[in-house]
């Protein structure tokens, strides 16, 4: 691999050595905060790509990290813990129009510089849509926040506009060739409000290519924990994801060929949720238990394989197929083979929705009360394939 250099755009011989530098208390770059850890980055990105190494220890992150190109960033396993702190919201005092570079809120207090934050309020004329922006913030005076980027958007008194210090652990914007390692993030969700999934979350990532994520754990999110938007070739495996408020593993609109493997998913909303247009993917091998929902498929995700998962213990449904707001927007040639489905009592195993084509669905094991909820199949599904299944009535 030759690495794109993300600050000069020019590439490295292979020849090149690229560096590993330590992060910690003892570390090349010392600190516990995402201070120490974005200089770190900056650093091996400046030198074309490279490995960063986080020293066992907690770090409390009060902003994200941001992940240049052809960059590792690596733990030392359950001992490297990234914590998110404790959130704040406070509402603004005075208008702020789309060009603005601050805003002026009633409390500053609690807010540091270098912060993440983020900017919301909900457009009354548009009935009420939330409208967002992450933000970071540049300096402070009095009550006025200065931010590293215009608002790009009108957040005014009328439409409830507010900060809130939510963002993610881990943020990849429009970058490719990264790599995530032995880690484990602490979302602390008690003291932390709820971050949409499509803005933030534990791990984010947004237009990216080529991301392989190993041996993490995440705990306690108030939200998604690995949510990624419009990135190709993305690799997750052998992660553990415990008590996310919303979706474990987010492959979201329009990223291609995503590979989930090996993971262990529990006590989340929805285990996996394939957003809208996720097509070539697969997920294998997972175990995923105490979700409402293990896995759910919905808007032209086509193409996909679900393939020897282990799922117990849902609250509504094993597998799902969402029916979308007609029938010609939802999966297509979804391939469910060779999973271990338990099913509780009033819980369906498999769902397929109307306006689904080609599924097929077969050498499933799945262990269920009553027969008449293993396999439920919508009288408007096209084609549908059942084949060779074990249906354990108990």
């Amino acid at each position: 691999m030759k690495p794109e250099n993300f600050y000069t755009g020019l590439r490295k011989s292979t020849e090149a050595h690229r560096p590993t530098v330590t992060v910690g208390n003892e570390g090349m770059f010392r600190g516990a905060d995402h201070f120490a850890i974005q200089g770190a980055v900056d650093y091996v990105a400046r030198q074309g790509g490279g490995v960063v190494h986080l020293l066992p220890g907690k770090y409390i992150l009060r902003n994200a990290i941001f992940l240049p190109s052809s960059v590792m960033l690596m733990g030392s396993g359950d001992e490297t813990v990234l914590e998110k702190h404790a959130s704040k919201t406070v509402a603004l005092v005075e208008d702020c129009d789309w060009y603005s570079w601050s805003v002026a809120v009633e409390d500053a207090a609690g807010f540091a510089v270098g912060d993440g934050i983020m900017l919301s309020s909900r457009r009354i004329d548009e009935g009420k849509s939330l409208q967002v922006a992450m933000h970071t913030i540049t300096g402070i005076e009095g009550n006025r926040l200065y931010l590293d980027s215009l608002t790009r958007m009108n957040h005014w008194l009328d439409f409830d506009a507010k900060v809130t210090s939510l963002h993610s652990l881990i943020d990849a914007q429009k970058v490719n060739n990264i790599l995530i390692r032995n880690l484990r993030l602490v979302g602390n969700g008690a003291n932390n409000e709820q971050l949409d999934g499509n803005y933030g979350a534990a791990i984010f990532m947004q237009e990216c290519e080529k991301v392989d994520i190993k041996n993490v754990t995440i705990d306690d999110f108030n939200g998604d924990g690995i949510s990624w938007q419009i990135v190709h070739d993305v690799i997750v495996r052998n992660c553990g994801i415990t008590n996310m408020a919303s979706l474990g593993l987010h492959p979201g609109s329009g990223s291609q060929r995503p590979v989930m493997r090996d993971n262990k998913i529990s006590d989340c909303n929805i285990g996996i949720f394939w957003c809208w247009g996720v097509t070539h993917g697969i997920a294998e091998n997972n175990d995923i238990n105490h979700c409402n929902v293990a896995i759910s498929t919905g808007h032209r995700d086509n193409d996909n394989i679900i393939r020897g998962n282990t799922i117990s213990g849902s609250g509504e449904c094993g597998i799902y197929f969402r029916p979308e707001r007609s029938a010609d927007h939802t999966s297509n040639r979804v391939l469910i083979e060779h999973n271990s489905i338990n099913a509780p009592i009033n819980t369906t195993a498999i769902s397929v929705a109307r306006g689904a084509e080609d599924t097929i669905i077969r050498n499933n094991k799945i262990t269920v009360p009553d027969a008449a909820n293993a396999i439920v199949i919508d009288d408007e599904a096209v084609r549908t394939v059942v084949e060779e299944n074990e249906i354990d009535c108990c």
